[in-house]
Protein backbone atom coordinates (compact mmCIF):
# COMPACT_ATOMS: atom_id res chain seq x y z
CA UNK A 1 0.00 0.00 0.00
CA UNK A 2 3.01 2.21 0.20
CA UNK A 3 5.43 3.50 2.18
CA UNK A 4 5.60 6.39 5.40
CA UNK A 5 8.20 8.48 6.16
CA UNK A 6 6.91 11.73 7.32
CA UNK A 7 6.77 11.37 11.46
CA UNK A 8 3.22 10.86 11.75
CA UNK A 9 3.79 7.40 10.61
CA UNK A 10 -0.11 7.71 8.83
CA UNK A 11 -0.87 5.94 5.55
CA UNK A 12 -4.23 5.67 4.22
CA UNK A 13 -5.02 3.87 1.26
CA UNK A 14 -8.44 2.66 -0.82
CA UNK A 15 -8.66 -1.67 -1.08
CA UNK A 16 -10.87 -2.46 -4.26
CA UNK A 17 -12.88 -5.07 -3.42
CA UNK A 18 -15.39 -4.99 -6.22
CA UNK A 19 -14.14 -8.24 -7.55
CA UNK A 20 -15.57 -9.79 -3.96
CA UNK A 21 -18.63 -8.79 -4.28
CA UNK A 22 -21.46 -10.10 -2.05
CA UNK A 23 -19.02 -12.62 -0.63
CA UNK A 24 -17.81 -12.50 2.75
CA UNK A 25 -14.00 -12.08 3.45
CA UNK A 26 -10.65 -11.90 5.57
CA UNK A 27 -8.35 -8.66 5.44
CA UNK A 28 -4.76 -9.48 6.67
CA UNK A 29 -2.67 -6.17 6.72
CA UNK A 30 1.64 -6.86 7.54
CA UNK A 31 3.29 -3.55 8.59
CA UNK A 32 7.14 -3.28 8.84
CA UNK A 33 8.90 -0.35 9.82
CA UNK A 34 12.50 0.75 9.98
CA UNK A 35 14.47 2.95 12.04
CA UNK A 36 17.72 5.15 11.05
CA UNK A 37 19.82 2.29 12.33
CA UNK A 38 18.38 -0.07 9.71
CA UNK A 39 16.42 -1.92 12.17
CA UNK A 40 13.24 -3.91 11.07
CA UNK A 41 9.90 -4.27 12.80
CA UNK A 42 7.26 -6.12 11.63
CA UNK A 43 3.26 -6.55 12.68
CA UNK A 44 0.93 -8.96 11.32
CA UNK A 45 -3.05 -8.10 11.96
CA UNK A 46 -6.09 -9.09 10.09
CA UNK A 47 -9.80 -8.85 10.59
CA UNK A 48 -12.11 -11.84 10.03
CA UNK A 49 -15.60 -12.09 8.65
CA UNK A 50 -15.89 -8.54 6.39
CA UNK A 51 -19.23 -8.95 4.50
CA UNK A 52 -18.31 -7.37 0.92
CA UNK A 53 -22.04 -5.90 -0.36
CA UNK A 54 -23.12 -5.35 -4.16
CA UNK A 55 -21.23 -2.89 -6.35
CA UNK A 56 -22.44 0.60 -6.42
CA UNK A 57 -25.49 0.87 -9.18
CA UNK A 58 -25.02 3.26 -11.94
CA UNK A 59 -25.17 7.11 -11.23
CA UNK A 60 -25.72 7.07 -14.88
CA UNK A 61 -30.04 7.89 -15.07
CA UNK A 62 -30.03 9.37 -18.14
CA UNK A 63 -31.39 7.48 -21.08
CA UNK A 64 -30.18 7.69 -25.01
CA UNK A 65 -31.85 10.00 -27.45
CA UNK A 66 -33.64 8.04 -30.35
CA UNK A 67 -35.48 8.45 -33.98
CA UNK A 68 -36.01 6.86 -37.05
CA UNK A 69 -35.08 9.07 -39.66
CA UNK A 70 -36.23 6.74 -42.47
CA UNK A 71 -38.78 5.85 -43.64
CA UNK A 72 -40.75 8.97 -43.05
CA UNK A 73 -43.92 8.93 -40.94
CA UNK A 74 -46.85 8.30 -43.72
CA UNK A 75 -44.43 7.21 -46.51
CA UNK A 76 -45.12 4.14 -48.83
CA UNK A 77 -43.13 1.56 -48.71
CA UNK A 78 -42.69 -1.59 -51.55
CA UNK A 79 -39.79 -4.40 -51.66
CA UNK A 80 -36.37 -3.98 -49.66
CA UNK A 81 -36.40 -1.02 -47.58
CA UNK A 82 -33.50 0.42 -44.97
CA UNK A 83 -35.42 1.42 -42.15
CA UNK A 84 -32.45 3.78 -39.93
CA UNK A 85 -32.50 5.71 -36.73
CA UNK A 86 -30.16 7.98 -35.14
CA UNK A 87 -29.64 7.75 -31.10
CA UNK A 88 -27.14 9.04 -28.91
CA UNK A 89 -26.42 9.12 -25.29
CA UNK A 90 -23.44 11.47 -23.07
CA UNK A 91 -21.97 8.26 -22.35
CA UNK A 92 -22.52 6.19 -25.16
CA UNK A 93 -25.30 4.04 -26.76
CA UNK A 94 -24.87 0.13 -26.48
CA UNK A 95 -27.60 -1.10 -28.89
CA UNK A 96 -30.22 -0.23 -31.21
CA UNK A 97 -33.81 -2.52 -31.63
CA UNK A 98 -36.15 -2.58 -33.74
CA UNK A 99 -39.58 -3.48 -34.24
CA UNK A 100 -41.94 -4.11 -36.40
CA UNK A 101 -45.86 -3.94 -35.35
CA UNK A 102 -44.63 -4.30 -31.76
CA UNK A 103 -42.25 -7.50 -32.45
CA UNK A 104 -38.50 -7.58 -32.37
CA UNK A 105 -36.95 -7.33 -36.22
CA UNK A 106 -33.41 -6.80 -35.44
CA UNK A 107 -30.99 -5.36 -33.24
CA UNK A 108 -28.18 -2.89 -34.16
CA UNK A 109 -24.75 -2.33 -31.84
CA UNK A 110 -22.78 0.03 -34.13
CA UNK A 111 -23.83 3.11 -35.91
CA UNK A 112 -25.27 3.84 -38.52
CA UNK A 113 -28.28 2.05 -36.56
CA UNK A 114 -29.74 0.09 -39.54
CA UNK A 115 -32.01 -2.95 -40.49
CA UNK A 116 -33.16 -3.65 -43.85
CA UNK A 117 -36.54 -4.59 -43.85
CA UNK A 118 -37.85 -6.64 -46.63
CA UNK A 119 -41.77 -5.89 -46.30
CA UNK A 120 -43.38 -8.86 -48.64
CA UNK A 121 -43.02 -10.46 -45.30
CA UNK A 122 -46.06 -8.65 -44.25
CA UNK A 123 -49.15 -7.75 -45.91
CA UNK A 124 -50.15 -4.98 -47.86
CA UNK A 125 -51.69 -2.00 -45.37
CA UNK A 126 -50.48 0.25 -42.17
CA UNK A 127 -47.83 -1.39 -40.03
CA UNK A 128 -45.81 0.83 -37.24
CA UNK A 129 -42.01 1.10 -36.74
CA UNK A 130 -40.53 1.45 -33.25
CA UNK A 131 -36.86 1.69 -32.58
CA UNK A 132 -35.69 1.43 -28.74
CA UNK A 133 -31.96 2.72 -28.02
CA UNK A 134 -30.08 1.10 -24.52
CA UNK A 135 -26.84 3.04 -22.75
CA UNK A 136 -24.49 0.77 -21.04
CA UNK A 137 -26.28 1.57 -17.67
CA UNK A 138 -29.54 -0.35 -19.96
CA UNK A 139 -31.79 2.84 -19.28
CA UNK A 140 -33.74 2.80 -22.41
CA UNK A 141 -35.75 5.22 -24.92
CA UNK A 142 -38.62 4.67 -27.66
CA UNK A 143 -39.68 6.14 -30.54
CA UNK A 144 -42.58 4.44 -31.70
CA UNK A 145 -44.35 7.40 -33.73
CA UNK A 146 -43.86 5.82 -37.19
CA UNK A 147 -46.59 4.34 -39.40
CA UNK A 148 -45.94 3.17 -43.00
CA UNK A 149 -48.23 1.39 -45.87
CA UNK A 150 -46.71 -1.31 -47.37
CA UNK A 151 -47.95 -1.27 -50.92
CA UNK A 152 -46.36 -4.82 -52.73
CA UNK A 153 -47.33 -5.61 -56.00
CA UNK A 154 -49.57 -8.45 -56.14
CA UNK A 155 -50.38 -11.44 -58.34
CA UNK A 156 -49.01 -14.39 -58.12
CA UNK A 157 -45.48 -13.48 -57.93
CA UNK A 158 -42.62 -15.99 -57.22
CA UNK A 159 -39.26 -15.20 -54.80
CA UNK A 160 -36.47 -17.34 -55.24
CA UNK A 161 -33.28 -17.09 -53.48
CA UNK A 162 -30.07 -18.33 -55.11
CA UNK A 163 -26.70 -19.19 -52.65
CA UNK A 164 -23.28 -18.03 -54.35
CA UNK A 165 -21.25 -20.97 -55.72
CA UNK A 166 -18.19 -21.22 -53.09
CA UNK A 167 -15.89 -23.04 -55.98
CA UNK A 168 -16.16 -20.09 -57.97
CA UNK A 169 -16.14 -17.11 -55.79
CA UNK A 170 -12.78 -15.24 -55.16
CA UNK A 171 -11.41 -11.69 -55.36
CA UNK A 172 -8.94 -10.04 -57.45
CA UNK A 173 -6.37 -7.28 -56.47
CA UNK A 174 -4.51 -4.41 -58.62
CA UNK A 175 -2.71 -1.72 -57.90
CA UNK A 176 -5.28 1.93 -57.43
CA UNK A 177 -4.99 2.32 -61.51
CA UNK A 178 -5.82 -1.48 -62.18
CA UNK A 179 -2.29 -2.52 -63.48
CA UNK A 180 -0.75 -5.79 -61.97
CA UNK A 181 -3.91 -7.49 -61.04
CA UNK A 182 -3.42 -10.79 -59.20
CA UNK A 183 -5.93 -13.35 -57.81
CA UNK A 184 -6.33 -13.72 -54.20
CA UNK A 185 -5.35 -16.71 -52.10
CA UNK A 186 -7.87 -16.17 -48.95
CA UNK A 187 -10.69 -18.44 -49.83
CA UNK A 188 -13.07 -15.37 -48.45
CA UNK A 189 -13.40 -12.71 -50.49
CA UNK A 190 -11.80 -9.69 -49.73
CA UNK A 191 -12.60 -5.94 -50.58
CA UNK A 192 -10.89 -2.28 -50.14
CA UNK A 193 -6.94 -1.56 -50.06
CA UNK A 194 -5.55 -4.30 -48.30
CA UNK A 195 -1.64 -4.07 -46.21
CA UNK A 196 -0.09 -4.58 -49.21
CA UNK A 197 -1.56 -1.59 -50.79
CA UNK A 198 -3.82 -3.04 -53.24
CA UNK A 199 -7.13 -2.25 -54.15
CA UNK A 200 -9.01 -5.48 -53.98
CA UNK A 201 -12.73 -6.76 -55.75
CA UNK A 202 -14.70 -9.24 -54.49
CA UNK A 203 -16.57 -12.22 -56.96
CA UNK A 204 -19.88 -13.84 -56.33
CA UNK A 205 -20.95 -16.49 -58.79
CA UNK A 206 -24.86 -17.70 -58.99
CA UNK A 207 -26.58 -20.71 -61.38
CA UNK A 208 -29.80 -18.46 -61.79
CA UNK A 209 -30.92 -20.69 -64.86
CA UNK A 210 -34.10 -22.33 -63.46
CA UNK A 211 -35.47 -18.73 -63.61
CA UNK A 212 -38.68 -19.22 -66.48
CA UNK A 213 -37.67 -17.99 -69.87
CA UNK A 214 -40.87 -15.91 -69.81
CA UNK A 215 -40.79 -14.67 -66.37
CA UNK A 216 -41.03 -10.65 -65.53
CA UNK A 217 -38.52 -9.93 -63.15
CA UNK A 218 -39.74 -7.77 -60.59
CA UNK A 219 -37.55 -7.21 -57.92
CA UNK A 220 -33.94 -8.96 -57.17
CA UNK A 221 -31.24 -7.83 -54.46
CA UNK A 222 -28.07 -9.34 -52.79
CA UNK A 223 -26.98 -10.34 -49.08
CA UNK A 224 -23.79 -10.54 -48.18
CA UNK A 225 -22.07 -11.62 -44.48
CA UNK A 226 -19.48 -9.54 -43.05
CA UNK A 227 -16.39 -12.41 -41.76
CA UNK A 228 -13.86 -9.81 -40.63
CA UNK A 229 -12.09 -6.68 -41.57
CA UNK A 230 -9.30 -4.04 -40.59
CA UNK A 231 -9.88 -0.44 -40.66
CA UNK A 232 -12.95 0.99 -41.37
CA UNK A 233 -13.38 1.55 -45.17
CA UNK A 234 -16.89 2.63 -45.20
CA UNK A 235 -15.10 6.28 -43.29
CA UNK A 236 -11.96 6.16 -45.94
CA UNK A 237 -11.67 8.52 -47.81
CA UNK A 238 -14.80 9.58 -46.47
CA UNK A 239 -17.83 9.32 -44.35
CA UNK A 240 -20.71 7.16 -45.95
CA UNK A 241 -18.62 4.97 -48.71
CA UNK A 242 -20.65 2.39 -49.57
CA UNK A 243 -20.23 -1.00 -51.81
CA UNK A 244 -21.21 -1.48 -55.86
CA UNK A 245 -22.70 -4.20 -57.35
CA UNK A 246 -21.56 -4.69 -60.72
CA UNK A 247 -23.39 -7.90 -62.82
CA UNK A 248 -22.31 -9.73 -65.47
CA UNK A 249 -25.06 -11.78 -67.75
CA UNK A 250 -23.04 -14.89 -67.69
CA UNK A 251 -19.31 -14.85 -66.20
CA UNK A 252 -16.98 -11.65 -66.41
CA UNK A 253 -14.44 -14.53 -67.96
CA UNK A 254 -14.09 -18.30 -66.92
CA UNK A 255 -16.51 -19.30 -64.19
CA UNK A 256 -13.51 -19.39 -61.83
CA UNK A 257 -12.01 -15.59 -60.76
CA UNK A 258 -9.43 -14.91 -62.72
CA UNK A 259 -6.78 -11.90 -63.30
CA UNK A 260 -9.27 -10.25 -66.13
CA UNK A 261 -12.05 -10.21 -64.32
CA UNK A 262 -10.76 -6.83 -62.33
CA UNK A 263 -11.41 -4.89 -65.24
CA UNK A 264 -13.67 -6.66 -67.09
CA UNK A 265 -16.72 -4.82 -68.72
CA UNK A 266 -20.33 -5.58 -67.01
CA UNK A 267 -23.24 -6.34 -68.23
CA UNK A 268 -24.64 -3.46 -66.07
CA UNK A 269 -22.41 -0.98 -63.50
CA UNK A 270 -23.33 0.00 -60.36
CA UNK A 271 -27.00 -1.89 -60.39
CA UNK A 272 -27.51 -1.59 -56.60
CA UNK A 273 -25.52 -0.36 -53.18
CA UNK A 274 -24.77 -2.22 -50.00
CA UNK A 275 -24.68 0.60 -47.06
CA UNK A 276 -22.66 0.05 -43.81
CA UNK A 277 -22.69 -2.84 -41.73
CA UNK A 278 -20.07 -4.16 -39.06
CA UNK A 279 -21.45 -7.53 -38.10
CA UNK A 280 -23.86 -10.50 -39.44
CA UNK A 281 -25.43 -9.89 -42.89
CA UNK A 282 -26.80 -6.88 -45.00
CA UNK A 283 -28.98 -6.53 -47.95
CA UNK A 284 -28.20 -4.26 -51.10
CA UNK A 285 -30.74 -2.17 -52.33
CA UNK A 286 -33.36 -3.40 -54.73
CA UNK A 287 -31.76 -3.70 -58.39
CA UNK A 288 -32.22 -1.30 -60.75
CA UNK A 289 -33.67 -2.04 -64.38
CA UNK A 290 -30.46 -2.58 -65.67
CA UNK A 291 -29.74 -5.23 -63.11
CA UNK A 292 -32.55 -6.71 -63.25
CA UNK A 293 -32.19 -6.76 -67.40
CA UNK A 294 -28.71 -8.75 -66.44
CA UNK A 295 -29.48 -11.37 -64.45
CA UNK A 296 -29.29 -14.91 -66.75
CA UNK A 297 -32.26 -17.23 -66.90
CA UNK A 298 -30.21 -19.34 -68.63
CA UNK A 299 -26.88 -20.07 -66.90
CA UNK A 300 -24.73 -18.13 -64.30
CA UNK A 301 -24.92 -14.49 -63.03
CA UNK A 302 -21.91 -12.76 -61.77
CA UNK A 303 -21.47 -9.75 -59.28
CA UNK A 304 -18.64 -8.29 -58.87
CA UNK A 305 -17.76 -5.75 -55.59
CA UNK A 306 -15.90 -2.98 -54.99
CA UNK A 307 -15.98 0.31 -52.23
CA UNK A 308 -17.45 3.55 -54.58
CA UNK A 309 -13.99 5.23 -53.36
CA UNK A 310 -11.11 3.40 -53.36
CA UNK A 311 -9.89 4.10 -49.39
CA UNK A 312 -6.89 5.79 -49.03
CA UNK A 313 -5.69 3.81 -46.20
CA UNK A 314 -5.33 0.13 -45.00
CA UNK A 315 -9.18 -0.69 -44.81
CA UNK A 316 -10.69 -3.67 -45.76
CA UNK A 317 -13.19 -6.30 -45.47
CA UNK A 318 -14.00 -9.83 -46.02
CA UNK A 319 -16.87 -11.27 -47.25
CA UNK A 320 -18.23 -15.05 -46.46
CA UNK A 321 -18.42 -17.41 -49.97
CA UNK A 322 -21.10 -19.90 -50.50
CA UNK A 323 -23.86 -19.64 -48.63
CA UNK A 324 -22.65 -15.98 -46.96
CA UNK A 325 -24.13 -14.38 -50.39
CA UNK A 326 -27.30 -14.48 -51.46
CA UNK A 327 -29.08 -13.36 -54.67
CA UNK A 328 -33.10 -12.89 -54.09
CA UNK A 329 -35.08 -12.45 -57.18
CA UNK A 330 -38.61 -11.55 -57.32
CA UNK A 331 -40.67 -12.71 -60.99
CA UNK A 332 -44.36 -12.98 -62.59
Amino acid sequence: MGTVTEASWTQRADIDLSAYANRTVILKFIVTATDTGSNLSRAKAWVDSISVGPPSASTDTTPPTVNITAPANAATVSGTVDVTASASDAVGVKKVEFYIDGSLADTSTAAPYVFTWNTAGVANGSHSLMAKAYDGANNVSTDNDTLVTVSNTSGGTTTVSFTSIAADDGYVKANADGTSPAVGTISTPAIGKGTDAKINRAFFSFDTSSLPDTATLVRASLKVTLSSAGGDPWADPAAGNTLVIDLKNGTFGTAATETTDYAAAPTAAAVAEIIKFTTGTQSSADFNASGLASLNKTGKTQARLQFKQNPSGTSYLFLTEGTGATLTVEYK
